[in-house]
């Protein structure tokens, strides 16, 4: 099950499928979570399987709801016990973390799903904060405490247009600096903010 938990975003791509950020904000609340896991964690021990998943992914950033996340994760892991299953887990995010979000996750979840556009210049121009500013340093930042970590993550690269032409460097930075499992990269969704230029074809890269 991947749980929505908002449309908040602390990020404001410019090619954002969700245009998260140019609405008022939706929040999943811990009860729907709570009926979600219910029924996905029913399902596995009907079904006889030996876990159930739960994946954290939004409109906007699932971390900026960070309270319904843990909370709900708590719960899922205390179902799984219940049950007698096993709790399987990931989150997909934008990097910009603060210490502690950082420190739980290395802590709690199974990987994580991070997007970064390579070469910091690249980032900053496609992934800035709600204030206009580049987010390349916190992201970096975060890889470098998942690499210390030994924490098992993925990139996730969004390739524009305009920044095709730097696609092999920025596989490069991101391979050379840092250790992913794999890197996929992805075209801009024709939605939102991405409406506008968009890109054809998709890769995976391992």
């Amino acid at each position: 099950m991947t749980l929505f938990l908002t449309t908040a975003c602390n990020l404001r791509c410019t090619y954002c499928y969700a245009s998260a950020g140019n609405a008022t904000p939706k929040f999943m609340t811990l009860e729907t979570a709570r009926r979600g896991i219910d029924f996905v964690a029913a399902n596995a021990a009907q079904r006889r399987s030996p876990y159930f998943e739960v994946g954290y992914h939004g409109g906007g950033e699932p971390t900026v709801h960070w309270p319904v996340l843990t909370a709900s994760f708590d719960y899922a892991r205390e179902k799984a016990a219940e049950l007698q299953l096993e709790l399987r887990s990931s989150v997909a995010t934008n990097g910009v973390l603060s210490g502690p979000q950082i420190d739980w996750i290395v802590a709690h979840v199974g990987g994580v799903s991070l997007s970064c556009d390579g070469l910091p210049t690249v980032h900053d121009e496609c992934r800035r904060t709600a204030s206009g500013s580049g987010s390349s340093a916190r992201v970096i930042h975060t890889l470098r405490r998942f690499d210390e970590a030994k924490f098992p993550y993925g990139i996730r690269l969004t390739v524009t247009a305009e920044h095709i032409g730097t696609l092999a460097d920025s596989v490069e930075f991101l391979s050379s600096e840092f250790h992913p499992s794999s890197i996929q990269i992805e075209p801009v969704y024709l939605l939102g903010r991405g409406r506008e230029g968009g890109l054809g074809g998709v890769g995976r890269i391992h």
